[in-house]
């Protein structure tokens, strides 16, 4: 009786996913009823790399190869093959394991002024880095303790350098800012505070509230007007 029936591929145990530098198990029940005689795995790493690996016997028909670690995100492509004693062969459908993004975009560098006036705009340039590409970059900011505010910090040049403006503050204080950097995973990095001081680079304004139509000759002309400044005002002649 002359054996025509290739191995077959039963249970199959890998991860759907690891992250970087995480090598990985596959396990894969390969069975023959003449026995099989060797099972091996085609791989195309996250680079695009080829090669084979061996696969190892073990009890209960099951058949194991481990994957190295992969150095960035993306994903690796399996194939397995099998042959019996009688010369036939077998391949497994194709298989893929994610190399998930575990880690945070890096914040290389934030440029920002030491200081503008009133109602200038603050101009935040970041550089940010991360394997998987970054998604987005907010800049966060807070005048003296204030409400927090964001901005969405656009592309320029290159996909590692963003730049945010701030809109002007309408009075003296000091801005914190924050950069929040996240990457197509959902990762997010924040950045420490960086300070910005705002200026009093404007004068008060004067409103007069009241003078009188007419006084008597040798009266001083009592007025009434209204001083406003953000900052506080000083003296008024």
């Amino acid at each position: 009786v002359v054996d025509v029936h290739a191995p077959v591929f039963g249970y199959l145990d890998l991860p759907s996913s690891v992250g970087p530098d995480t090598p990985f198990q596959v396990v894969a029940q390969i069975s023959d009823p003449g026995g099989v005689s060797w099972a091996e795995m085609d791989v195309v790493d996250v680079t695009g790399g080829y090669y084979t690996l061996a696969m190892t016997p073990g009890d209960d028909d099951l058949w194991t190869a481990s994957v190295g670690a992969q150095e960035r995100p993306g994903t690796v492509e399996l194939v397995m093959w099998a042959g019996d004693l009688a010369g036939n062969t077998n391949r497994s459908k194709p298989l893929e394991v994610r190399i998930a993004d575990t880690q945070p975009p890096e914040i290389l560098d934030i440029r920002l002024p030491g200081s503008v006036g009133e109602r200038e705009e603050v101009v935040v340039d970041v550089r940010v880095a991360d394997p998987g590409g970054i998604a987005h970059v907010l800049v966060h900011h807070s005048l003296s303790g204030g409400p927090a505010r964001s901005v969405e910090a656009t592309p320029v040049v290159s996909n590692e350098s963003y730049r945010a403006q701030i809109p002007g503050q309408a009075m003296p204080g000091v801005l914190s800012v924050h950069v929040e950097a996240v990457d197509g995973y959902g990762n997010a990095n924040i950045s420490g505070p960086a300070h910005v001081t705002v200026l009093d680079t404007q004068p008060p304004r004067v409103f007069i509230v009241s003078v009188p139509e007419q006084v008597a000759l040798g009266e001083g002309i009592p007025v009434v007007s209204q001083v406003l400044d953000p900052g506080g005002v000083g003296n008024v002649t």
